[in-house]
């Protein structure tokens, strides 16, 4: 069995940075350093030498790399720092002190570097890869890749030239990315971690008084708020979210978001009507349909997922049987690009089949989750819903099938 590989220290430079980064979007790609060399014509012992800062990859390969590994730029505009650090070297008493560990990203630059447009558009394109791979693969991937690039933009905020209309352009940019952040961090099971991260893209949002960006970061802070048990605190987020809708004009479906996250903390605490005025609001708004001014951060509301979450707010009422059958159809409508959000309407379909005494669509709905996790998705989230069917089925153990599956997740949740 292969061992895996040892953790890069990034510490050392900005060019063990990039090797980290670069061994970071390999894995997500999921390629080996052989078939990576490949597509960019070098041998896979180059690639490992370029991870470990053994050697230095020419500056011609670097957008080769980023090219192959579809990276949205990331390398490339890390790449930059990379070539700062080594024309502006700086000593490491001399590096400026940061709140957490010290990092070869906090060298400043002799010479202010300027920004443009074109260096927010490079990051507001990466946020949206990052984005696209975590709807399929789950925050545990991306989490550390949007660390590095919410890192650079810091950088350029504190250490670049840029004028007064870039700057409200640069902090939302920032403050957006911290709550991506956040999600990740939400999605990966680092709960204080995403509450901390929440609340710095709200203050954000607040002193630029960009609406839209409070809108997105209450809803998210709605979503972990069911998780840890705060039904009340998710629904008063969704209410404050409401103040700030008519001052951006919102969309039907960020409406709809909103209206579907009250809905989930009205169903954790057990509210019923409340819970059904949201839901039908929520679909009201969706079939008014898309808009072309709708924010990205509404886009994975699709009929699939509405039909999801539909279904979760079923099982936290005790509604088990109109739960399965929403879960049912909303797992048959989920597609690869959202295998992570199909994974976890898979595990509370198992969930429910077990309410309802239908063993067989649990084990088979849970076989299906575990199928996926084996695929590469990597969502805390949806192993710690494995957690609970696991616990479900422990007094049918006695079955085969059931206890093959139950030794099969245990595998998963240790």
């Amino acid at each position: 069995m292969p061992q895996r590989p040892k953790p890069l220290d990034d510490s050392a430079s900005m060019l063990a940075w990039w090797g980290r980064e670069l061994r970071n979007w390999r894995e997500v790609r999921r390629l080996s350093q052989e078939e990576l060399g490949t597509k960019v014509n070098v041998s896979g012992s180059y690639i490992a030498k370029f991870e470990k800062a053994q050697r230095r990859c020419p500056d011609g390969l670097v957008g080769r790399l980023d090219d192959a590994l579809t990276a949205g730029g990331a390398l490339v505009r890390l790449w930059r720092r990379v070539r700062e650090d080594e024309e502006h070297p700086v000593a490491d008493a001399d590096r400026p002190l940061r709140v957490g560990t010290p990092h070869p990203a906090a060298t400043v630059p002799a010479t202010p570097f300027r920004v443009g447009s074109a260096d927010i558009e490079l990051v507001r394109s990466a946020a949206r890869e990052l984005d696209a791979i975590d709807q399929r693969f789950g925050g545990d991937v991306v989490r550390r890749s949007a660390q590095a690039h919410l890192r650079w933009l810091r950088q350029l905020i504190d250490c670049g030239s840029y004028d007064a209309r870039l700057a409200w352009d640069l902090h939302a940019a920032a403050g957006s990315l911290t709550v991506n952040l956040g999600w990740y961090s939400y999605d990966a099971g680092r709960q204080t971690e995403a509450r901390a991260l929440f609340a710095e893209g709200l203050n954000t949002a607040l002193l630029l008084d960009d609406s839209a960006l409070v809108c997105r970061t209450l809803s998210v802070m709605a979503r972990q708020a069911v998780d840890l048990n705060k039904g009340r605190e998710a629904v008063l987020f969704c209410q404050r979210a409401r103040s700030h809708m008519t001052s951006w004009r919102a969309t039907p479906r960020a409406r709809s978001v909103l209206a579907v996250r009250e809905a989930q903390g009205h169903a954790s605490l057990g509210d019923s009507r409340a819970c059904e005025a949201s839901l039908h609001h929520a679909r009201r708004e969706w079939e008014r349909g898309p808009s072309p001014d709708d924010p990205d951060w509404t886009h994975f509301l699709n009929q699939a997922e509405l039909t999801c979450l539909e279904g979760m707010c079923r099982i936290d009422l005790g509604q088990s049987a109109r739960a399965q059958r929403l879960l049912v159809h909303s797992a048959r409508m989920q597609d690869a690009a959202h295998n992570r959000n199909r994974g976890m309407c898979l595990v509370r379909l198992a969930v429910a089949a077990l309410h309802n005494g239908e063993l067989d669509h649990a084990v088979a709905a849970t076989r299906q989750t575990l199928a996926l996790i084996e695929s590469g998705v990597g969502s805390t989230r949806t192993i710690q819903q494995l957690k609970t069917a696991q616990k479900a089925m422990t007094p049918h153990r006695s079955i085969r099938d059931v206890r093959d599956l139950l030794d099969q997740i245990s595998i998963h949740v240790g």
